[in-house]
C-alpha cells in the first residue's frame, strides 16, 4: 500500500453528527413517555382514529372533498392482529360506480363532529359500486402490571 493510499480500519463518524444523533435519542427517550401517557388520544381538530370510532359509524354516509363534494357509505372495518401492542385496522367506503377518486389525502366531513384529512387508496370495482380503504395503525395505551401490588 503506497502513501497515498489509506485503508480504514476504523471508520469514525464525525463529532457534530455523533452529537446531534446523541441528542435526539435522548430526547426521544426522554420525551417517549411523555408522549406515551399524555392522556386522550383524540385529536383537537378531529376524532379519534380507533376501530370503534368507525365501527360505530358503519353504514353511514361521509363526504369527500376531491375539488367536488362525493358522498362514500362505510361499509366494512377490517381488524388487524398483528401485534398486541398496536391497533391495526382498514375501513373501506362504497361510493356509486360513477364515483372514482384517485389515491390521495382528502378533507372528510363524517356524518357527526368535525371533519379531518384522510388518505383513501381505490380498491376496486364491483356491481354495486367503486370501493375505496383507508388502513390505520395506532399504539394501544399502555397498562400498569398489577405484578407486586398489594
Amino acid at each position: 500500500m503506497g502513501s497515498s493510499e489509506r485503508r480504514d480500519t476504523d471508520p469514525k463518524i464525525p463529532r457534530r453528527r455523533f452529537l446531534q444523533g446523541t441528542t435526539a435519542t435522548v430526547a426521544a427517550t426522554a420525551l417517549g413517555p411523555i408522549v406515551l401517557f399524555a392522556g386522550d388520544p383524540a385529536r383537537a381538530e378531529g376524532p379519534e382514529f380507533t376501530r370503534g370510532y368507525y365501527n360505530d359509524r358503519m353504514g353511514q354516509w361521509f363526504g369527500f372533498d376531491d375539488g367536488a363534494w362525493r358522498s362514500l357509505e362505510l361499509v366494512e372495518v377490517v381488524p388487524h392482529d398483528v401485534s398486541s401492542r398496536l391497533d391495526q385496522f382498514t375501513v373501506t367506503f362504497r361510493g356509486s360506480s360513477h364515483t372514482e377518486i384517485d389515491e390521495g389525502l382528502y378533507a372528510v366531513a363524517p356524518p357527526d363532529g368535525p371533519g379531518f384529512q384522510l388518505h383513501l387508496q381505490p380498491a376496486g370495482v364491483a356491481p354495486d359500486g367503486t370501493y375505496y380503504e383507508a388502513s390505520f395503525s395506532s399504539l394501544k395505551p399502555l397498562t400498569p402490571s398489577c405484578a407486586g401490588a398489594a
